[in-house]
């Protein structure tokens, strides 16, 4: 029997007592235990709504795709069908079907009845369609039959500007250029490729000149077709030939505003391309330029130069160049430092890379095309066209001074060709049209002012120039100013150039404000330092001084300056190069004078980059280069050759010599006095003044011997005699006592020993002869003045060494 109240019904009482503080907590966890199923219960609710309603959209889209199929099936050249291709958007098979299905008739034919205004729309619409699915899938099937109605529709239809305005706001040039790097380079066959070319030159032959499409067209083509990679090699033959003639090269000004902004939209790999490709399709149709074609292909190529990093264009440089700094090597022309194994020590100069970026690893084809832009050819093309207007040559300077800046490897060939341009013409053009006309060096003149940015690049590559050019310069060119062999500057010009060098090197070393720029541009569009201006002016300074040096041709105070520079640049220590030749090598000398001069093709005189040296009756072969005796001497490397051969002729080859004769001439006079003078002045100090002899001066300070005296018969025959003489046989005279024929600095009183004459007998027969190392001459008693005089005349002019002592 069940008890009416069970024990489940019992009060359950716990007699030990409760926790106030435990009962709290049991309760707050329950409670939080409850929400937290609530709101799970909540979610699950929402996303089985959510899938409720996706799947629902899923299956209704997909019932509404199949009816718009099926109505686009039913009549695919219709408006309808129009209209269902374009709401079923990317439907590859769909889209497929309709460009087809689209004949001239079925195309066009809509746009003159009365749908026309839907059909247009529709049409613009299909078109943006169309060219996403090429620029996917350009090795499709139906990506030609695509092509082919966007070409139908922009050849010269009534809707063709319509559909290009449309197209151009919607990825017209980015997805042609998708379409163009999707097909690999080796598949230049592929069919859709000729079409995508026609089709991207569409815009530049719809739209006029003046059009604002036109502008935006043409900067987006170069934008995005010329950028791509080997694009010459990705087309076929035709193609190439087609877009290099469909591109507006008279036009080309137009892009002219846009270029700074054109190259700033592109990657540093991008520009690169760019520079190749638009070599590759211009440079053939260049002589056929407008000259403001001519400038703005110039800036376009110089505006790309300046925005890439230094040695981006070296492929070896540009490899071991990974940070913000890269060490360019380059050969100071005032060293000569070797190895043990006779090596020439290169110079390491550290340059700023203005970019962090790192540099792109180049295709060999890429590479190929690049290397033609410095050029002998392409420069002298250039110049040709940039030398018919002052804005282009401006153009064309700067774009010289990027590739020389940002292609070191490139500098020396480069300066060679341009330093022969029309005779030295440019150096000329350069200095009288532009560095004359500049205030750049006039005191109370800023250096910095924006009035002067103009002229800066025709003054930096300007000195340059003029260094390279006094490299292959002798002495006897340097001081002509006539004929073909001239100087390119004139001596007055020079004296003017040197003086604004100066003023503008001694403002550079030592005012504050521009020794702490440093790195900054001297210009916004040139790559190019104060520390680089500096650099270069002070390199063209130190070669005009040379040449003063040995011969002066400036005013006595001209290199005066209150200011500190760099004087060190200026003393001994330097190398030696052609103009020094002539008296160590006439017949070398003649014969490369004769090279560089050469009007005929230098190739036809079979000389290589080797020189022949006689070591001990046997004759060798050494190269000036590597792989110097398979590398000839042509028109555009013969001033490098002529350097060359220099360099191994006054340097190298007599170093030893030269080491061994400072050495001892060290022990006796410390090299840190020397190094005060410069060549001419220490020629001066130990050889004599070039001045007239003041033979007054000589005989107060001459000392006698044996029989003689100042009133002896014969010492007084003997300076009637001389007093007679012309300035010539005076110079020879001195030389054949005292080995030298100029006088000392300070006069005679300062000839140690003193000038001597000493009795040497009685025969009258005999020469007159000297002891140089002592000054004496040993002179016999003649005593007839016309024999003193034809005795005297035939011993100074005899050449004879001791054998007359």
């Amino acid at each position: 029997m069940i008890p009416f109240f069970g024990d489940e019904h019992r009060r359950r009482i716990n007699l030990g007592g409760a926790s106030a503080t435990a009962g709290e907590r049991d309760v707050l966890r329950r409670a939080r235990q409850e929400r937290e199923e609530r709101r799970e219960l909540r979610r699950r609710q929402e996303n089985a709504l959510k899938l409720q309603a996706w799947w629902r959209g899923i299956s209704e889209v997909r019932r509404t795709r199949r009816d718009l199929r099926r109505t686009f099936e039913a009549d695919p050249t219709s408006v309808t069908g129009l209209r269902c291709v374009v709401l079923m958007g990317h439907d590859e098979e769909v889209l497929g079907q309709w460009s087809c299905a689209m004949s001239g008739e079925n195309l066009l034919g809509p746009l003159k009845g009365k749908n026309a205004e839907s059909w247009l729309v529709l049409l613009r619409q299909a078109s943006v369609l169309i060219l996403d699915s090429v620029a996917r899938y350009p090795m499709a099937s139906c990506a030609v039959a695509h092509l082919s109605v966007l070409n139908m529709l922009l050849e010269g239809t009534e809707v063709a500007n319509s559909v290009l305005d449309y197209l151009l706001q919607r990825n017209f040039y980015p997805l042609l250029a998708q379409a163009i790097c999707s097909t690999p380079v080796e598949s230049k066959s592929t069919p859709a490729l000729a079409p995508i070319i026609q089709l991207a030159t569409a815009p530049l032959s719809t739209f006029p000149a003046n059009a604002p499409q036109f502008a935006s067209a043409l900067a987006l083509a170069f934008q995005h077709i010329l950028s791509i990679p080997l694009l010459p090699n990705r087309l076929p033959l035709p193609s190439i030939s087609a877009l290099a003639s469909r591109l507006p090269w008279a036009q080309l000004p137009i892009l002219r505003p846009s270029i700074c902004d054109l190259v700033q939209s592109l990657s540093i790999v991008s520009r690169i391309h760019l520079i190749a490709n638009i070599y590759m399709f211009a440079s053939p149709q260049l002589p056929r330029f407008p000259s403001q074609a001519v400038g703005t292909y110039i800036k376009l190529l110089a505006s790309l130069m300046n925005s890439l990093p230094v040695n981006a264009l070296d492929p070896d440089a540009a490899a071991k160049k990974r940070s913000a700094q890269s060490q360019i090597l380059q050969v100071d022309p005032d060293s000569d430092s070797e190895d043990g194994h006779g090596q020439t020590i290169i110079t390491v100069t550290t340059v700023s890379s203005f970019s962090e970026s790192p540099l792109p690893k180049l295709d060999s084809r890429t590479l190929k095309r690049l290397g033609s832009i410095p050029s002998a050819n392409h420069i002298t093309t250039l110049f040709t066209a940039a030398s018919k207007s002052d804005t282009v040559l401006l153009d064309y300077v700067v774009l010289l001074l990027s590739l020389i800046i940002v292609w070191p490897s490139q500098r020396d060939g480069l300066l060679n060709t341009v330093a022969g341009l029309g005779s030295g013409g440019l150096i000329r053009i350069l200095y009288r049209q532009y560095v004359i006309r500049s205030q750049l060096g006039l005191s109370n003149v800023s250096l910095n002012d924006p009035s002067n940015k103009a002229f800066w690049p025709a003054l930096i590559l300007l000195t340059d120039l003029y260094s390279k050019a006094l490299l292959t310069m002798g002495d006897d060119e340097f001081f002509s100013e006539t004929g073909a062999t001239r100087n390119p500057l004139a001596l007055d010009d020079l004296r003017r150039f040197s003086k604004q060098l100066l003023n503008i090197a001694v403002t550079l070393f030592w005012r504050e404000e521009y020794t702490s720029l440093g790195q900054q541009l001297v210009t916004p569009d040139l790559k190019c330092p104060w520390e680089t201006v500096r650099e270069k002016i002070t390199r063209c300074l130190v070669a005009i001084h040379a040449r003063d040096s040995r011969k002066q041709f400036v005013p006595r105070d001209h290199w005066l300056v209150e200011s500190e520079i760099d004087l060190q640049s200026f003393w001994l220590g330097k190398q030696s190069f052609l103009d020094d030749l002539a008296s160590l090598d006439p017949e070398l000398y003649n014969g490369l004078i004769f090279l560089k001069h050469y009007t005929g093709n230098p190739e036809d005189l079979s000389l290589n980059f080797t020189v022949a040296v006689d070591e001990f009756g046997v004759t060798k072969s050494i190269d000036l280069i590597p792989d110097g005796s398979e590398t000839p001497v042509t028109k555009e490397n013969r001033l490098t050759y002529i350097y060359l051969i220099s360099h191994y002729r006054l340097s190298k080859q007599i170093k030893l010599q030269s080491n061994a004769f400072f050495e001892g001439l060290s022990e006796m006079i410390d090299p840190k006095w020397l190094r005060m003078f410069n060549q001419q002045e220490v020629q001066i100090l130990l050889g004599g003044v070039n001045s007239p002899i003041m033979l007054e001066d000589l005989r107060q300070n001459t000392n006698y011997g044996g029989l003689y005296d100042d009133a002896h018969p014969t010492i007084r025959l003997f300076w009637k005699v001389v007093n007679a003489f012309t300035e010539d046989q005076k110079r020879a005279l001195l030389r054949f006592v005292t080995s030298c024929s100029r006088p000392p600095l300070l006069g005679f009183k300062e000839l140690v020993p003193n000038f001597s004459i000493r009795d040497a007998g009685s025969d009258e027969l005999r020469l007159p002869t000297a002891s140089t190392c002592v000054n004496l001459l040993k002179l016999p008693r003649y005593t007839t003045e016309k024999r003193l005089r034809d005795k005297l005349v035939q011993a100074i002019y005899s050449n004879a060494g001791f054998d007359l002592s």
